[in-house]
């Protein structure tokens, strides 16, 4: 063992432009300068380094200890490093900190007091192999966060029942309880809270609220004050826009249809289905109960039944001429086929007796016509017979009828 000391001078271990080397354990016990560069082959332990100038601190292949257990190595300039790393211990770091490769097999902490932490420098990749925990803001500078192209729930954005993943051939976002969409406001803690914005959209409980937060149906619209929103359902090929209505098995039980066009122009119509037929349809002002093609303003194809009366199914109207010629109405043909009598055929004829009147609809302008108008009623047609009551012969006349039945 060789010791070297002084009572209070200074040992120079080297002379200018030569060369001290030590075989075997260096003790110092008092503060060393170093005019020039101390070469360590083996591991190092410094407890105290302080440099006023650029400090390297490299071995040929050993470790270098910056600091021993319990004690605090302050960096007060830049620390280059150009090898791996290991720290045993805490690094904090109040101004801005690159990392090129960070390798941890325990729980790894980045934090600075207000500085910015870049985990990686332009076209370098950073591997988190366990879980990242921030908890301040992150901002990425023209790069992405990438998951890898494992199937699994990626972010968790409280705990498991709030996150972001994927899986097969889905993306997927999962809650606790409710989804909300905002317009504008701040953060509010309470739930369905815009915080002072507009409600966009709310997914809550299996129903879906526009415009609104308090949902009644699986589909709740709620619109602005000005009274002129509604839903608009827009086909993009030649068939008709419809909604369906399907039973718990998949079966449709209705549903309503827009017709693209129609007979007397392209001014579309709405058709209400009872399963798969329809049995309203609208169509340029005219309603069609049972068919597709009504020709009045109300067209039934059917029995009409009023308050708790009988049921009828057909009606059928009209004005005859004089000379038995059809004046109104359709149907029906009619003929004169004798003085003061007529027979009007229906198109269709009745399954049942039907019920008919008929009237005198003479231009006598005089006053009432003496005219006795007489009716025979049949399933297929009706036969008018007109007399007059005063002169007793039969006499032509125009009249109006009606037959009511099934």
């Amino acid at each position: 063992a060789t010791s070297l000391a002084t009572a209070g001078g200074a040992v120079d271990i080297a002379t200018s432009g030569a060369t001290t080397t030590v075989k075997g354990t260096l003790n110092v016990d008092k503060a060393v300068t170093l005019n020039t560069t101390l070469d360590v082959t083996g591991d190092t332990s410094v407890s105290t380094l302080d440099s006023t100038g650029a400090t390297s601190l490299a071995t040929a292949g050993g470790a270098v200890d910056i600091a021993t257990s319990g004690a605090t190595t302050t960096v007060k300039g830049t620390l280059n490093v150009d090898k791996a790393v290991t720290l045993n211990t805490t690094l904090d770091v109040t101004g801005d900190t690159s990392v090129s490769t960070l390798d941890s097999t325990g729980a790894t902490s980045l934090a600075t007091a207000g500085g910015a932490v870049n985990i990686a420098s332009s076209g370098a990749t950073t591997t988190v192999k366990g879980t990242l925990n921030v908890d301040e803001a992150v901002t990425l500078d023209n790069t992405f966060l990438f998951f890898g192209a494992q199937t699994r729930q990626m972010i968790n954005l409280w705990n498991d029942d709030y996150g972001i993943g994927i899986q097969g051939h889905t993306q997927y976002y999962r809650t606790y309880k409710n989804f909300a969409w905002y317009k504008g406001g701040s953060h509010n803690d309470n739930a369905l809270n815009p915080g002072g914005g507009t409600v966009q959209m709310v997914i809550k409980d299996g129903k879906v609220g526009i415009g609104t937060t308090n949902l009644t149906q699986s589909l709740h619209v709620t619109g602005d004050a000005s009274g002129n929103e509604g839903i608009t359902i827009q086909n993009k090929g030649s068939g008709n826009p419809q909604l369906r209505f399907l039973d718990a098995s998949g079966t449709q039980r209705a549903a309503i249809t827009l017709a693209r066009s129609w007979q007397n122009g392209n001014k579309g119509g709405i058709t209400i289905h009872d399963g798969n037929s329809g049995i309203l349809n609208i169509r340029d002002g005219y309603v069609g109960i049972g068919t597709t093609s009504p020709k009045a303003k109300l067209d039934v194809n059917g029995n009409i039944k009023i308050g708790g009366g009988t049921p009828i199914s057909k009606i059928i109207t009209g004005i005859i001429n004089s000379n038995g010629t059809k004046a109104l109405g359709s149907g029906f043909t009619s003929t004169r086929t004798s003085s003061g009598r007529y027979r009007i055929t229906f198109d269709s004829a009745f399954s049942s007796l039907p019920v008919a009147l008929a009237t005198d609809n003479s231009d006598d302008e005089d006053g009432w016509d003496d005219n006795n108008v007489n009716i025979r009623v049949f399933k297929n047609k009706i036969e008018v017979a007109i007399r007059d009551i005063n002169d007793n012969w039969f006499e032509d006349s125009k009249f109006s009828f009606i037959a009511i039945g099934l």
